[in-house]
């Protein structure tokens, strides 16, 4: 799976990428759902030449911001065309075409970034509801450090009030 890969690379402890792998990508991969990453691709062509070989209708597509914009624009908007689900984490923040939210499913931001791009402080659950009015994407995940964090939909608004998990050694 492409998430191997893009876990190998910023040299986590290979113990955690098996830990990772087995929670929260192996059941999706048993189902065939491939990732993609938008890391190492500058160039929109080469990326959307690979994605309409190797990508189906359910595979889910995850960019940032430290790339070739023009790619990350691109690269939604042609996953969304073909029944991809699309997650941004608009980092690091800077101008970007505001239109792309029109081909996210969801925008996993932490409040600088909430802040900076809807001027719009996230201290309660209706800040995070407008957070995600403005926004107008199907789904977003606040993350508030420390504090926890919000997931918001249409339907539903979920507040995490971090809880410490010990991680085993």
């Amino acid at each position: 799976v492409a998430i191997k890969g893009a876990l190998d690379k910023i040299n986590l402890d290979p113990k955690w990428v098996d830990i990772y792998l087995k929670l929260f990508i192996h059941p999706l991969d048993a189902l065939g759902v491939d990732f993609y990453f938008l890391d190492s691709y500058d160039n929109k062509n080469e990326l959307n030449d690979y994605l309409l070989k190797h990508a189906k209708e359910g595979d889910i597509l995850i960019t940032q911001l430290e790339v070739n914009l023009d790619a990350v624009y691109e690269a939604n908007k042609l996953a969304k065309s073909l029944g991809m689900y699309t997650i941004l984490n608009p980092a690091p923040i800077c101008e970007f075409d505001k239109d792309i939210y029109n081909y996210l499913d969801l925008v996993v931001l932490n409040e600088t970034e909430a802040k900076l791009l809807t001027n719009i402080e996230c201290e309660t659950i209706q800040d995070a509801k407008s957070i995600y009015e403005k926004l107008n994407v199907s789904e977003i995940i606040i993350t508030l450090g420390g504090k926890g964090g919000y997931y918001v939909s249409k339907n539903e608004v979920i507040q995490n009030v971090n809880n410490i998990i010990e991680a085993p050694c």
